[in-house]
């Protein structure tokens, strides 16, 4: 078993703002992609990987993108906190 820690909302999003590089987005693509990293879990090893794959992809893309990640069994790993509302 490894241990893996789990960032808060605000780092997660912090890691994965600076890595995709958002600022250019629109408002649409930024709240899909906030929730895509809330359903990362806080884990480093979810969020960039998800990040590079999403990288110059349509809202469409970031949409299916969300339905995968939130139908994954990611939140499934044992020990993983449930996600924070």
């Amino acid at each position: 078993m490894v241990q893996l820690n789990v960032m808060d909302d605000d780092k997660a999003w912090n890691l994965f703002n600076m890595n995709a590089n958002l600022d250019n987005f629109s408002s649409e693509i930024i709240e899909v992609a906030m929730e895509v990293a809330k359903e990362c879990g806080g884990l480093p090893l979810a969020i960039l990987p998800l990040v590079r794959a999403l990288r110059g992809k349509t809202l469409n893309g970031w949409k299916l993108a969300y339905h995968k990640i939130s139908s994954s069994r990611l939140t499934h790993i044992e020990d993983v906190p449930k996600q924070r509302k």
